[in-house]
């Protein structure tokens, strides 16, 4: 386990150097991709979310096509950094915390003969939020394309004087076809069962299939867990630290139904309803496109179920997911 020290430095605002990697935007939203061989990994500094890996050309990771590029919420798909909770697991009015809707510092990229390392930095308070506590995040994400490996590393401080806990996953959306996928390794793991209002469960099945909705909070997974469908075959590697896993698909109602609030201003001179100068317009749009649950599976490593992380002032809690992608040929 890391020091307090070391979050700190790593934490600290330094250019990155002259590793594999290149800077761009989308919508004024700022990216980085980092490459290692046959393989590209794209992060946004908009809440340090890995928004795409490659290799050789194919896409491993779905992102919607409908995600919101303005900065207003997190991006649909990818894997989204859930902190200081998972879900409602925690204090935040906000569905999995805030980090994923906050911006983060590249903080530099490092490259050896087989890998290449982006790191980010989120050090920030929200003293009027349900969660008043200074805190440093780091978030580590190493691709390489000789193992075609991708690995993240989420790295928790706490600098202050009062002790804090919390949830997290690294909300994992696999692009796969979820008529045939399957999620391996959970056999006789307990779940929470979220559409069964979180009753308690034991999975009997050697795999999880998707024939309806499935929303489960796996407790004490294995260390390897996989998620595959007839092109690709992931085994996902987690720390101990990252005791439980999410399993997830909407599937074809709810998939229908999800809609986010999105803020705009506009003028009264715009729209007969608008009654002051300038008044917030709250419409619902849609960062999901109704048939695409077809094309995703999640699985998420996380601490959620299990219980929450306790920091004492001065602690460090790390997490690491290390994903392998099995390419069929």
């Amino acid at each position: 386990m890391a020091t307090l020290a070391q979050a700190e430095e790593t934490a600290a605002t330094a250019p990155p150097s002259d590793a594999a990697y290149t800077m761009g935007e989308r919508s004024g939203m700022q990216f980085v991709i980092i490459s290692s061989g046959a393989a590209t990994v794209t992060i946004y500094l908009h809440g340090s979310h890995v928004a795409s890996w490659q290799h050789g050309g194919k896409e491993l990771l779905f992102m919607s096509e409908n995600a919101v590029y303005n900065g207003t919420k997190a991006l649909r798909g990818g894997i989204p950094v859930c902190f200081p909770q998972f879900g409602d697991l925690g204090p935040c009015k906000a569905q999995h915390g805030f980090a994923r809707n906050l911006p983060w510092t590249l903080v530099g990229v490092t490259a050896t003969a087989t890998t290449t390392t982006a790191r980010f930095a989120l050090c920030s308070v929200q003293p009027e939020s349900e969660f008043p506590f200074p805190y440093h995040l780091t978030n580590e994400v190493t691709v390489s394309g000789a193992e075609r490996t991708l690995a993240q590393e989420l790295v928790v401080a706490n600098p202050g004087t009062t002790q804090f806990s919390f949830t997290t996953a690294l909300h994992t959306y696999f692009k796969v076809n979820a008529l045939e996928a399957t999620v391996g390794g959970l056999r006789g793991c307990k779940y929470l069962d979220s559409l069964d209002g979180r009753v308690e469960k034991v999975d009997l099945e050697e795999e999880v299939c998707f024939a309806s909705e499935v929303d489960r909070i796996y407790m004490g997974v294995p260390r390897v867990v996989t998620v595959s469908d007839s092109s690709v075959n992931f085994d996902i590697g987690t720390t101990a630290t990252l005791s439980d896993g999410i399993v997830w698909n909407p599937w074809i109602a709810k998939a229908a139904s999800m809609k986010v609030r999105w803020c705009v201003a506009m003028p009264v001179t715009a729209a007969v309803l608008i009654r002051t100068l300038a008044m917030p317009l709250v419409l619902l749009t849609k960062d999901y496109g109704d048939e695409e649950w077809r094309d995703h599976v999640c699985h998420e490593a996380g601490r959620a179920a299990s219980g929450p992380v306790t920091l004492a002032p001065g602690e460090v809690w790390s997490g690491t997911q290390t994903i392998t992608a099995h390419i069929s040929s």
